[in-house]
This record gives C-alpha cells, sequence and structure tokens, in this order.
C-alpha cells in the first residue's frame, strides 16, 4: 500500500493485508472497547456517581476514535482501483445488511431477557420505523457504523469516480444533505456521513501524499487532542461555551451516532489530530512484540465490534451497579485489559457463529445486487429499444 509506509511504518503483512494498517485499527478497537466500559463509571448509575477522571478519558476518546476508522480505510489507497460500480454497491450493501442481521439477533436477545410480556404494538411499531425503515436505532447500538461506512463508502466512490461539474454536483448535494439532516429523523446515520466522507478522504490524501512523523509526535498530538476536547462546549455550528448530551446534563462529547459534534471546526481539528495520533503510534508499535496482538484485534476489528454492541446492552447495565468507582491508575489499567481479554475469549467462542453471519450477509448482498442490476439492465434496455424503434423502420 503506497503512502502508509511513511505515515504508519507498513513493513509486515499478513495473508496480503497490510499490518501497518491492521495494527493502527487494532488500537483503533482498543479505544472503543474501553470507552464504552468506561461509561459504567459515570452513565446511568444508581448510587447516583459520577467519575470525572473516566468522563473525561471517555470525551477525549470519543472526539477522534470514530473518525479514526473513516480515516484508515481511507488509507487503503488502492480499494476502489478497478471496481466497477456493482462490487462497490455489492461491498456496501453487505455492510448494511451485516448491521440488520446483528440488529435481529440482538432483538431477539432482548426479547429473551426482557420476556414476551414486554412485547407490545409500541415496540413493534418502534422496531419497525426505527429499525427497519429508518435504520436510526440498532438493538446492540454498535452496527450504526456499518451503516454509515457502507453509505460513507459509496458516496467516497462517487466523489473519486468523477470529476469537473459531477463530482462538485456530488460535493454539494453531501453539504446540502448534512445542514438538512437535522430537521428530520438521522435516517442512516445521514449525519455522520459528511465527517466520514471527509475523513475518508483525509485518509486517502495521506496514502498518496505521505507525511513523516518522528517518534516523539504521536504522543504530543494525542496529548493537544485530549486538551482540545474538553473546549468543544457542545453547540453545533456555534462557538457558546456549553450545551449538553440529552443523558449527560452539564457535559458533552462527541456523540457521531447522533450527529453530535459541537463546534464543528474545532471538531475536525480535534479529530484529525487525535487520528494521526494514533495512526503514529501505529507506526512505532509495528514490528514489536505488541504487534502480533494488535495486528489480530484489527484483523477481527468487524467482529469485535459485534461482540463489543452485545457487552455494551447487556453487561454495562449489569456492571453500572456493581463496579465501585476507583479514580486510579491501577484500576483503570485492570478495568481496560480485563475488558479487552473478555472480548477476545468471547470473540474465539463465537468465532464460527460469526462467520457465518457475516457468510449470509454477503450472501444477501450479492444476490440482492444482483437483482438490482438485473432489474436495471433490463429497464433501460427496453428504455433505449423504445426509443430507438420508430427510427429502425
Amino acid at each position: 500500500m503506497r503512502g502508509y509506509g511513511s505515515m504508519a511504518c507498513v513493513s509486515t503483512k499478513s495473508q496480503g493485508r497490510d499490518g501497518g494498517i491492521d495494527i493502527a485499527r487494532g488500537l483503533g478497537m482498543i479505544l472503543v472497547i474501553y470507552g464504552h466500559i468506561l461509561q459504567v463509571l459515570f452513565h446511568k448509575r444508581m448510587d447516583g456517581g459520577f467519575s470525572q477522571i473516566a468522563f473525561a478519558q471517555w470525551q477525549a476518546i470519543y472526539s477522534f476514535h470514530m473518525p479514526l476508522f473513516f480515516m484508515i480505510s481511507g488509507m487503503i489507497a488502492d480499494q476502489f482501483t478497478g471496481k466497477s460500480w456493482k462490487q462497490v454497491v455489492s461491498r456496501s450493501v453487505y455492510f448494511i445488511l451485516l448491521a440488520y442481521i446483528v440488529d435481529v439477533i440482538g432483538t431477539a436477545f432482548v426479547l429473551i431477557q426482557q420476556g414476551a410480556s414486554a412485547i407490545s404494538m409500541s415496540m413493534a411499531e418502534d422496531y419497525l420505523i426505527n429499525h427497519i425503515v429508518l435504520a436510526e436505532s440498532f438493538s446492540t447500538i454498535t452496527p450504526w457504523f456499518l451503516v454509515a461506512f457502507g453509505i460513507v463508502r459509496l458516496a467516497s466512490y462517487a466523489i473519486l469516480r468523477y470529476d469537473g461539474m459531477v463530482r462538485w454536483s456530488i460535493v454539494a448535494i453531501l453539504m446540502m444533505s448534512f445542514a438538512l439532516a437535522y430537521q428530520w429523523p438521522n435516517a442512516f446515520h445521514i449525519r455522520a456521513v459528511v465527517p466520514g466522507v471527509v475523513f475518508f478522504m483525509m485518509g486517502r490524501y495521506l496514502a498518496l501524499h505521505p507525511i513523516n512523523i518522528n517518534a516523539l509526535m504521536p504522543g504530543i498530538l494525542l496529548v493537544i487532542s485530549a486538551w482540545l476536547a474538553r473546549y468543544n462546549g457542545g453547540c453545533t455550528f456555534s462557538w457558546q461555551p456549553s450545551c449538553e448530551n440529552p443523558e449527560l446534563p452539564a457535559h458533552f462529547a462527541v456523540l457521531m451516532i447522533f450527529g453530535l459534534y459541537g463546534n464543528l471546526p474545532l471538531f475536525f481539528l480535534t479529530a484529525m489530530i487525535g487520528s494521526l495520533a494514533v495512526i503514529g503510534f501505529a507506526r512505532l508499535l509495528d514490528n514489536t512484540r505488541l504487534s502480533p496482538v494488535l495486528g489480530f484485534l484489527g484483523r477481527h476489528s468487524l467482529e469485535l465490534l459485534i461482540v463489543n454492541g452485545f457487552y455494551l446492552v447487556f453487561a454495562n447495565p449489569f456492571l453500572r451497579n456493581v463496579l465501585d468507582i476507583d479514580d486510579t491508575v491501577v484500576f483503570y489499567v485492570a478495568l481496560g485489559s480485563l475488558t479487552i481479554l473478555a472480548h477476545i475469549a468471547t470473540l474465539l467462542l463465537v468465532k464460527r457463529v460469526l462467520l457465518y453471519i457475516e457468510r449470509g450477509a454477503q450472501y444477501l448482498a450479492q444476490f440482492s445486487v444482483d437483482l438490482l442490476w438485473l432489474g436495471s439492465e433490463r429497464i433501460f434496455g427496453m428504455t433505449k429499444a423504445g426509443r430507438g424503434g420508430p427510427a429502425r423502420f
């Protein structure tokens, strides 16, 4: 992979994969898993406890960890090379269908946990509208990223495929959709698409125009990103000093899932700096003793994202009521390490099940896109024949 070598030191490859990118993804998954477990120390605790230290870490992580994944994906500079619209659509539909399949499984677990008596007409309507029609709410939460990522890939491919007025028209439509997205439901996480495309394109630029980063720079960038995150007050398109997340009174942190970015210029700056810090750390950790573990996490980031969603929904509510707050370094290191180990163990236990789920999503995506293309070809073929008919006579 051209470019990523200077940015994140691609020097190891596994089964045709870029080892440096796998390490960066692995670091990103650690941030996702750790960020979610931190929530039990300040969110909806029955004892009313609120750890400011845990929240500060969470706020810093959430300021850049999802943009990081879009940037890393863009750094695979040749992923669209030689691909047709059909191939790109098929892969994007796969991510979206995978999110739906995981949601169905997660909903089944919710119903088992709550019992049949919990089923009601309002619950069915909520599932039909928010889960199926809008893809705005998922039972295990984390699949939202798969939906947004699928759409970001389509939008990015369109921008890269065309040029001139067509390209600028696509960009204009995306910008308009982002501005208007706050007037309607966050269907298919449309509020995350434009920022996702921006960071995807940043990653592509870095892949084609490498930047050299010295050994000290990643740490400095990470400190700057965490410091800047504290000053994002939470008011979209504004410099107002304080706004709130709906479930965190008097507090704000970026939540890409809901399109909560706060001060947009500050968000983009913080997210870019934090993402570059992680990619820089991936360079330093490549070919070290940690690289096999981080590479494993990166290669299985999709499966870990799914597993993490179940932990987030089913384990966090229990842990927030039994885990005491202990704001010490040892506590946070132990909490993060044990949580990551639990995810790895669960992944190994359900790996075959996840493989079947992914294969099912791939089959459905290929089948549905084949039908779509066949129908389109027939419709356009009939239209052309209709237009050309009189001329032949």
